[in-house]
């Protein structure tokens, strides 16, 4: 929608149209000023100042419109035009003579027979679609491929050669086949499995395609170190790769630094989207129509949006030539850490519209706004008295924080012009003083908030109409004069806004520095622009140069940073990023295993082997030594002279390659790709059939029709990258087909006996992947699923217990964090703070493990029928709630108030109940580990986690300094009240992941019990029994409390 804005330029005024998406505000938007505040603040979106980049904003819009009356084609059409371009060139080498001649004189056990079309498999292979850092890291990761392929192949014809000498040739090739194939293939299983990145699976094929057929069929058998046939493969090799890099570098080139920023524009976009929708839905903004299906649609936007930033900033750091991404790479860095932190506080704030939501879903069942019986207070008019004094203030902490987005994405380098070199301000000096107004303003609204909470947290009623559980429990109705706990959930929003703010002050300050020096660089290559006029790119090379540095150095630590990321890449992820949670060992924790030192000789060797025996049962190197072992087998009819003639005939190479293509970690995953290989063969083939058929022979017309079909393969391949295995086995067997018939027309193979030849030799090694996969070792993705999530539930609990802990001491940590001289050390500080981001990272990270076995179980056979995906899905729903919850509690606890007031005033008169709650969330949280690592049947009666927080609510009310409404210092000292109400959104998923484990499992004597003990209620009330009620959805239950757990310092 349109909207028409005025701006003052020279006394006069001159209107300017904005798309809503641009983040203008009309007198009905939040950006608005209220009329308390500076209202000019309020006429239009960016500062005077920042009125460069609107005029910038202005003129790219005006360009689009001119662009969009020109037919251009889309990024994906582009895309899929580079791969077609590199498959028709690599099919020339095919049809061409002079080409195929340039490759090398014919050789092939089986006669004079040209491998030409294998430049035409590389080129499937090494798709030039993508950017210009995702190619130079497979090419890197290809020179890697083509080294350890030169290994294997020299290796194992040297080692026959050395054994021939001495008559032992039959032990070379059963050597041949332990050490170079079983070994040399397991090994690229591993490394498959373990960097889990396309560029590494595609270079582990091409060293299976290049090593199958030299250890097979030549030296490696006949006892003769032939190294022609190593020579030539690896030069197809390379032409194919060189083909696909100068089609990726000279038509229409992608950088991924460009992708990049784009993609941090876009995140950009999305926090300003997602926090204008959640502050009109914390203030219900009756202008505002945004809905929960909306707000949800922007939050999967924005995560899908922040997935590919680090995927394409991961590529732009290969662009070391790139002087935007140059010696920048740990910026960038610390950029996309901060929005990593920026999103976890959106979604802190969605969990602080909790109260907006009951009161919508209460409204929409027929609930009434006026007072209740009782004297109840409506919710409505509780908001109404914050919004009073917070909504001005509010309203501005919003709208600056949309103007610092927006000034954020117009200072990138791409968005400004020469012209901004000669304005009066910089893009960083405009960004300081957005910062400035951010500070101002996150001052006022922190003022505000707090002295509203204050006056509210006084003067608000115990209770209101339907805020919170709709029936109170019993420690609560017996409560008199205590605050209105749906204030602390305002809070919890207002909390969550302040510390948003406050990380994206942090976020304005590396930009700051970024475009500081992104101005120097700017404005030294417009004075070499001036200067040097024409030659002005190399003039900017020579003034991007010191004087006492030659352009050769410069080459060498360009050379020395782009081996620098190739080593980081190179890291396995357990290398890169150990575990700060304690390692489970066999079922027990790693502190107690038996103690090496008391055992004798004899026990020490016996421990030696079990713990080697441990490590050969994980996952990883339990597929590497199956896969391994498994080529060994599927290659040994090649090593046995009555066997040898049929694994020639019937192209065994082919078998192997076919196997190693689709080994993969999980049953799941190896069913998928057999499907879509055997799918792809035939179809493959039957096309090739037709089209010799229909042009035998034919050099001019095969080529084009094979470009042709190629189209709709790559499209495939690009558009739907889980189906691109499918499309690439299509062209591969069109390749063995279609071309490699053109190449044997000399010897006059019919391609009737090609095709055959070639789907029988597939369908084989895919069978026998099929057996070794389901039957060796057997990984499933189901099984895996468990165990995976078996794991999160226990280390979220140890996370947990470390925020307990810490928030407990009087120190940042338990037993180190004061000093000599009392005062709180800052570096131990930051320590914890580092401890918990990389506790949550390697949560997050297990949560995208689970989600990732969850999408392969669909593929794996179960008879007893389809998997339950549905309920799961749930399940890591609920887990990535739990999550974020506590994400948002860490930033809770970190504040200076915390250790000051509150430790004194309300952790440490309250420690009784609050050990029970703490103790009943880790019961809860292991009692889920043990059913979903077991698949055991839950108890009937879960704990009950709610209601010991119920009761610590309870306690916190009967406390002087809440009874006398005493709030000392600001409203921060009301945080641990916050904390407790914000552990509800711990606890809902847990009694949502206990309900729905108890319908998946099911329950210890059965659902009868719970009736039973519904219907004993009345008895056990009578007697004195410690039952509390427990609310559970629209059921009455009731729920047998659990002792405290005293003898934990938590």
């Amino acid at each position: 929608m349109k909207r028409m804005m005025r701006w003052m330029v020279d006394g006069e005024h001159y209107p300017l149209h904005w798309d809503k998406r641009d983040g203008l505000a009309s007198r009905k938007d939040l950006a608005e000023e209220p009329e308390t505040l500076d209202t000019t603040k309020s006429t239009g979106p960016f500062e005077p100042e920042t009125r460069a980049y609107v005029d910038a904003a202005a003129s790219d819009e005006g360009n689009g419109e001119t662009k969009r009356r020109i037919p251009l084609l889309s990024p994906l059409a582009k895309n899929v035009a580079k791969c077609v371009l590199s498959y028709f060139l690599a099919e020339l080498f095919t049809f061409v003579p002079f080409l195929s001649d340039a490759l090398g004189s014919p050789f092939d056990v089986d006669g004079p027979i040209k491998n030409a079309h294998v430049v035409a498999t590389v080129a499937v292979y090494f798709m030039p679609s993508r950017t210009i850092g995702g190619m130079v890291e497979a090419d890197l990761f290809l020179s890697l491929a083509a080294l350890f392929a030169i290994f294997l192949s020299c290796g194992s014809m040297a080692m026959t050669v050395f054994l021939d000498a001495y008559d032992l040739l039959t032990l070379g090739h059963a050597l041949v086949l332990v050490l170079w194939i079983g070994c040399g293939y397991g090994c690229l299983a591993y490394a498959k499995v373990v960097w889990a990145k396309p560029t590494v699976s595609t270079a582990c094929s091409l060293v299976s395609l290049v090593c199958s057929p030299i250890i097979t069929k030549e030296g490696a058998f006949l006892g003769e170190f032939r190294t022609e046939a190593i020579k030539r493969i690896l030069l197809i090799a390379l032409v194919g790769s060189v083909i696909s890099n100068l089609v990726c570098f000279l038509v229409w080139p992608q950088s991924a630094t460009t992708q990049f920023q784009t993609d941090l524009d876009r995140t950009l976009d999305s926090f300003s989207t997602l926090l204008e929708m959640l502050a009109r839905t914390f203030l219900l903004d009756p202008d505002s129509s945004t809905t929960s299906t909306e707000l949800k649609r922007a939050i999967d936007t924005h995560k899908s949006t922040f997935t590919t930033l680090r995927t394409s900033l991961s590529q732009a750091k290969y662009e070391v030539f790139d002087r935007r991404i140059s010696g920048r790479t740990t910026i960038y860095d610390s950029v996309v850490a901060k929005m990593q932190h920026l999103a976890q506080g959106l979604t802190g704030m969605r969990a602080g519209c909790s109260l907006q939501s009951d009161v919508l879903r209460a409204r929409e069942g027929g609930v009434g706004t006026a007072d209740g019986e009782d004297g109840l207070l409506d919710e409505v008019t509780v908001l109404e008295r914050f919004k009073e004094r917070v909504e001005p203030s509010l309203r501005q902490v919003v709208a600056s924080s949309k103007r610092v987005l927006h000034a954020l994405k117009a200072s990138a380098p791409a968005t400004t012009t020469a012209d901004d070199l000669e304005a009066p301000t910089s893009a960083s000096e405009d960004l300081f003083r957005l910062q400035q107004q951010l500070e101002h303003d996150l001052t006022l609204f922190r003022r505000e908030h707090s002295k509203a909470v204050k006056i509210l947290y006084r003067s608000l009623p115990e209770k209101t109409l339907f805020g919170g559980d709709l029936e109170l429990s019993l420690a609560q109705r017996e409560t008199r004069g205590a605050p209105n706990e749906n204030l602390f959930r305002i809070y919890h929003f207002c909390f969550n806004l302040e510390e948003w703010a406050g990380e994206l002050l942090a976020l304005v300050s590396i930009f700051i520095r970024l475009r500081a020096t992104d101005e120097a660089m700017r404005r030294e290559l417009h004075q070499a622009r001036a200067k040097w006029g024409r030659i002005a790119n190399v003039a900017s090379l020579l003034a991007h140069i010191s004087t006492d540095r030659q352009l050769d150095s410069t080459l060498t630590q360009k050379a020395e940073q782009l081996g620098r990321q190739l080593s980081r890449a190179l890291q396995t992820p357990r290398r890169k990023h150990r575990s700060v949670f304690p390692e489970i060992i066999d079922g027990a924790l790693s502190s107690h295993q038996v103690d090496a030192a008391e055992l004798s000789l004899l026990g020490r060797v016996k421990l030696s082997m079990w713990h080697l025996a441990y490590h050969l049962r994980q996952p990883n190197l339990r597929f590497a030594i199956k896969t391994g072992a498994g080529a060994a087998i599927l290659s040994a009819p090649a090593f046995v002279p009555s066997l040898r003639p049929l694994w020639l005939t019937w192209r065994g190479e082919w078998s192997l390659i076919s196997y190693m293509v689709i080994a993969a970690p999980s049953l799941g995953q190896t069913n998928f790709l057999a499907f879509g290989r055997i799918a792809g063969t035939a179809f493959g083939a039957a096309v090739a059939l037709a089209f010799w058929t229909a042009f035998p022979e034919n050099a001019i017309v095969l080529p084009i029709l094979g470009a042709l079909f190629s189209a709709p393969c790559f499209y495939i391949a690009v558009s739907r990258p889980h189906l691109a295995a499918t499309s690439r086995f299509v062209l591969l067997t069109f390749n063995l087909t279609c071309l490699y018939a053109f190449n044997l027309r000399e010897i006059d193979v019919p391609i009737g006996s090609i095709a055959f030849h070639r789907s029988a030799a597939v369908i084989f090694g895919v069978a026998w992947g099929l057996i070794v996969n389901s039957y060796v070792w057997p990984f499933e993705a189901r099984r895996e699923l468990r165990k995976g999530l078996s794991e999160f539930f226990v280390n979220i609990s140890h996370f947990y217990e470390r925020i307990v802990r810490t928030y407990s001491s009087a120190g940042v940590l338990a037993d180190d964090a004061v000093s000599l001289g009392g005062e709180t050390s800052p570096l131990l500080r930051s320590e914890a703070e580092d401890l918990f981001s990389t506790m949550e990272l390697e949560l997050q990270l297990t949560l995208i493990r689970v989600s990732g076995l969850l999408s392969a179980t669909r593929h794996e056979p179960r008879i007893k029928g389809p998997f339950p995906v549905a309920p799961y899905r749930d399940v890591l729903a609920a887990c990535q709630s739990m999550l974020d919850s506590l994400t948002a509690i860490v930033r809770m606890t970190r504040r200076d108030a915390w250790l000051k007031v509150v430790r004194r005033d309300f952790v440490l008169p309250v420690n009784e109940q609050r050990r029970e709650m703490v103790g009943n969330v880790i019961l809860y949280l292991a009692l889920l580990s043990s059913a979903v690592s077991a698949k055991t049947p839950l108890p009937p009666f879960l704990p009950p986690a709610e209601q010991a927080r119920e009761r610590l609510v309870a306690k916190l009310r009967d406390l002087e300094v809440v009874k006398r409404r005493l709030v000392r210092g600001g409203s921060e000292s009301l945080l641990y009240y916050a904390y407790t109400t914000s552990m509800q959104d711990v606890i809902a998923p847990l009694d949502l992941l206990g309900a729905i484990f108890q319908r998946l499992f099911g329950i210890i004597g059965g659902p009868a019990i719970l009736s039973t003990a519904i219907t004993a209620d009345d008895e056990f009330l009578q007697a004195g029994q410690p039952f509390v009620s427990a609310p559970r959805g629209r059921q009455r239950q009731y729920v047998v409390t659990s002792p405290s757990i005293d003898r934990v310092q938590l």
